[in-house]
């Protein structure tokens, strides 16, 4: 009996000078506490990991074993980025970044930190989540960004954070989540995304159906700001019937800029704007292509400002056509959203290769396309006259190339009796910005006649 007890108070003692001896490790300056933060290690699950350790000591040093131990608070430093992941100690498995200035999350900003279990970002006025920026965060369960700017969210802000578990986007200034938003999520269980400006309507009705079929708990807190019948409601709660699309609603100014279709070229750089009457406070301008909600991401960069005293609000959409766009036709479209209702308005843009030659031929062989009644020329000229009558909005050099020519070529139909047709549209093409006229000049000496 007194070799069992003596065995037992061995392997006691034996327990205790390992943990003595990791917590004097832990002190090293292998993990040193990164500069200004405070740092302090968890002794329970020092104790609890070598126990483990201790009595599995045939797997000693799997994967599974491994916990994090440290706590790294670093609360209201004036950060602007995260801490670079080689500074924070690497057995970390919860960081507290929270009330610091920390506005755009850089890709990878968390590399290597492979045992960090809780991440704190809330209160840093964030506007914007680079994609991958979690990367190497293969352990990490909850992420909290409550009390940011963050206006809109995406599957590419999350990619690989599939052991997430709860997910806080708590007073953001997020209106609408797209369905593709959290397809990366595999594991999460809890969601809080209540915000001033949350739109209950037609494009949040997949939600339904995501909550039921992966089991998952939309905090009671979310609940619907507009429209006016939903207030209040919480969205768990919802039913698809609910999640309607209202009527349009009177804008006074609602304009989208370039107005007609385009095409556009690989390579090119494509402005779009779309300008709003600012209703209320809860008006938002959304973009979409082929149906699906558009987001910041390598091919597209939005900007929005608001003209408060002009009662105005604008969102600039700038895209950037890659390759793999060839041949593509894209119908762009601007949605104003408020509490109200809706509107949109859209642009097609054709996209073709750059090498392809678009000079006009001096004549062509195809007899359909070859005008030789007077009557049906007038007829189109007079269509491109109220086309250009408000030639100072025309921002596109192609437009001016394209009414030039057909001035150049239609002017041997026509004769006296289209003269005054003629006469108003080189008189409105006068109203063409300067810029505009000379690109389009530049552009013209590229076309042999």
């Amino acid at each position: 009996m007194k070799n069992s007890l003596g065995s037992v108070n061995y392997s006691c003692n034996y327990l205790g000078l390992i943990v003595a001896f990791v917590m004097l490790w832990l002190s090293g300056t292998s993990t040193a506490c990164p500069s200004g933060c405070t740092c302090s290690v968890d002794q329970s699950r020092v104790e609890e990991s070598i126990g483990n350790s201790y009595l599995n000591y045939d797997n000693a040093g799997s994967s599974e074993d491994e916990r994090g131990l440290r706590e790294v608070y670093c609360i209201n430093k004036g950060l602007t980025s995260p801490l670079v992941p080689d500074t924070i100690p690497n057995d970390t498995y919860y960081l507290d970044l929270s009330e610091n200035n920390i506005v755009v999350l850089s890709t990878y900003s968390f590399q290597g930190l492979r045992l960090l279990q809780q991440l704190n970002l809330s209160g840093n006025g964030m506007e914007r989540i680079q994609s991958r920026a979690f990367v190497g965060l293969q352990t990490l369960e909850e992420l909290d960004l409550s009390r940011n700017n963050l206006g809109s969210v995406n599957n590419a802000m999350f990619e690989g954070l599939g052991f997430l578990k709860k997910l806080n986007l708590s007073h953001n200034s997020i209106s609408t989540i797209p369905a593709s938003a959290f397809e990366r999520l595999w594991s999460l269980e809890k969601i809080d995304f209540q915000s001033s400006v949350l739109r209950c309507n037609c494009d949040l009705k997949w939600i339904v159906k995501w909550e039921k079929n992966n089991n998952i708990r939309i905090m009671e807190n979310t609940v619907c700001q507009s429209p006016p019948t939903l207030i209040g409601h919480q969205v768990h709660k919802l039913k698809k019937g609910d999640l309607i699309c209202g009527h349009p609603i009177d804008l006074l100014t609602f304009t989208l800029s370039p107005s007609g279709d385009q095409i556009v070229f690989i390579g090119d750089t494509t402005p779009l704007a779309c300008q709003s009457t600012l209703v209320d406070d809860s008006l938002e301008i959304t973009w979409w292509k082929n149906g699906n909600l558009m987001v910041e991401g390598p091919d597209a960069i939005i900007t929005e400002s608001t003209q408060r005293q002009e009662g105005l609000k604008t969102s600039r959409l700038m895209l950037f056509i890659s390759p793999d766009s060839n041949n593509q036709l894209w119908n762009i479209e601007c949605k104003v959203s408020s509490s109200t209702g809706s509107e949109k308005k859209g642009v097609l843009l054709k996209i073709l290769d750059g090498s392809t030659l678009y000079c006009l031929p001096t004549s062509s062989s195809n007899k359909k396309m070859t005008i030789t009644n007077s009557s049906t020329a007038l007829s189109i000229a007079k269509k491109v006259e109220v086309a250009v009558s408000d030639a100072s909005s025309i921002n596109d050099a192609k437009a001016v190339l394209f009414v030039g020519r057909f001035m150049e070529k239609f002017i041997r139909y026509l004769h006296s009796r289209g003269g005054s047709s003629m006469m108003n549209i080189a008189s409105s093409m006068m109203e063409v910005s300067p810029d505009i006229l000379l690109e389009s000049q530049i552009e013209d000496k590229s076309c042999s006649k």
